[in-house]
């Protein structure tokens, strides 16, 4: 992961310090699409027809659950390597939904404030782990692992971390998943 970081920079904070990496994106928005461009990739937004968009691209909202995944996917790569003994993580399969009051978004008057805060109220799923070399009956030590290995990933996780500071209850499940032949 050396060679993720970009635009990094120390600060001291709180008598520690900080290495502050920054991200940057360039995008452009029109009617209800947009097309965000970061670091030479291209990513698109779009919203359902029935919302007046040509359902072309995912919902912000799915990137925001894919950036989940995609997060917790690489923390669990960089946790499990560094666990002792370390943790063969072979691939991660997620199944989350997450839930918002829609009349945060679409209450009128427009011009007063929504009775309900316009934001993600809960993520919940399961993610299936798979092991290299696990043996063909999940152990009790296995399954301690798969709950350790969450646990850090929950800690570390900036996109997990950001969804719980906005009140967003994320209550996914880790879970080993039953060996398969390849």
């Amino acid at each position: 992961f050396r060679g993720a970081r970009m635009a990094a920079s120390s600060q001291n904070v709180g008598g520690r310090a900080a290495r502050i990496k920054t991200y940057h994106i360039v995008g452009e928005g029109s009617g209800v699409s947009a097309r965000i461009t970061c670091r030479g990739h291209e990513v698109h937004t779009d919203v359902p027809k029935a919302m007046g968009g040509a359902d072309a691209s995912p919902q912000p909202v799915e990137l925001l659950l894919s950036a989940l995944v995609g997060c917790e996917t690489a923390t669990a790569a960089f946790v499990a390597m560094r666990m002792r003994p370390r943790l063969r993580l072979r691939k991660i399969d997620f199944d989350y939904i997450a839930e918002r009051d829609e009349l945060g978004s679409l209450q009128l008057p427009i011009h007063e404030r929504p009775s309900v805060e316009s934001r993600l109220q809960v993520v919940h799923g399961v993610a299936r782990v798979h092991l290299d070399g696990s043996a063909p009956e999940s152990s009790d030590q296995d399954n301690a692992r798969i709950e350790l290995l969450h646990e850090l990933v929950e800690q570390r996780c900036p996109i997990a971390n950001m969804l719980r500071a906005s009140g967003c209850r994320v209550e996914t499940r880790w879970v080993l998943a039953a060996p398969t032949s390849r």
